[in-house]
């Protein structure tokens, strides 16, 4: 299932959104409300698993699914490999497989590099999906998406055409 989030504001932080999958908690924040040519700026998307379920990891069975954190492509934006806290080891009672899952609050960042001049507002759209299980449930995967409008802000001042 893939949910459009379309409540967005700008925080101390930045830009950022929230929306709740299944029984998790998601926000994606960048740490600048705006861009400039050649800026990296961060993107952090947060999950807030309840106490009692977990959220899969990698590397991971067949037929479950890993949390991911995707950033659609724009060009000359660039988008560095999303970096993803330490998994814990987990076992459930009577299946042979083992997993690796995010407990608690769980923080992805993920580079982004802005490297155009004159592109205005940006529609950044980020995808997260992830599978939240129970030791003895999996609840459907989710897919939330997020489109954060990121503003140019130029480098330096540019005057104004006369008329």
């Amino acid at each position: 299932m893939l949910v459009d989030i379309l409540g967005i504001e700008t925080g101390p932080l930045g830009v950022q959104a929230a929306a709740v999958g299944g029984s998790v908690g998601v926000k994606a924040v960048f740490d600048s409300p705006n861009y400039a040519w050649g800026q990296r700026v961060w993107l952090t998307v947060e999950l807030d698993i309840p106490e009692g379920l977990h959220v899969y990891g990698e590397p991971i069975p067949e037929g479950y699914y890993p949390l991911s954190v995707e950033v659609e492509p724009i060009e000359r934006v660039e988008v560095g490999p999303a970096r993803l806290p330490t998994t814990t080891p987990f076992r459930v009672q009577g299946l042979d497989e083992s997993f690796e899952v995010f407990t608690g609050r769980t923080r992805v960042r993920v580079p982004v590099t802005f490297m155009l001049v004159d592109g205005g507002t940006l529609d950044i759209a980020v995808k997260v999906s992830f599978q939240a299980c129970s030791a003895t449930e999996c609840m459907m995967p989710q897919s939330l998406r997020f489109v954060l409008p990121m503003a140019e802000e130029a480098l330096v001042e540019r005057p104004t055409p006369r008329a």
